[in-house]
């Protein structure tokens, strides 16, 4: 993501067949495109943080997961009630 494969001047681009590695270069050019540079240091920051998290857990280190887990709890919650107020809505 850091350096995406970007078209050439002919408009030629190098593409990856390491499914996760070309996914990088896509979301890399994707950012690139966006020109956001606080945009692109706040996704490559939250990616490493993932894969980091990831590596300790291979090792079988899982503490990291809990706070994860609490994040993710606290950001889909607000998501969860508007679904079912809109389901209860429609029924």
């Amino acid at each position: 993501m850091n350096k995406p494969h970007l078209p050439d001047e002919q408009g030629s681009l190098i593409q990856s067949f390491v499914l996760v590695e070309e996914a990088a270069h896509r979301v890399g050019r994707a950012l690139y495109a966006f020109g956001d540079h606080a945009l692109s240091d706040a996704v490559i920051a939250e990616v490493q943080e993932e894969l980091a998290a990831v590596e300790h857990a291979e090792l079988g280190d899982l503490d990291d997961e809990e706070d994860g887990n609490r994040v993710d709890e606290e950001f889909f919650e607000p998501l969860r009630e508007q679904a079912e107020d809109e389901r209860d809505r429609l029924l």
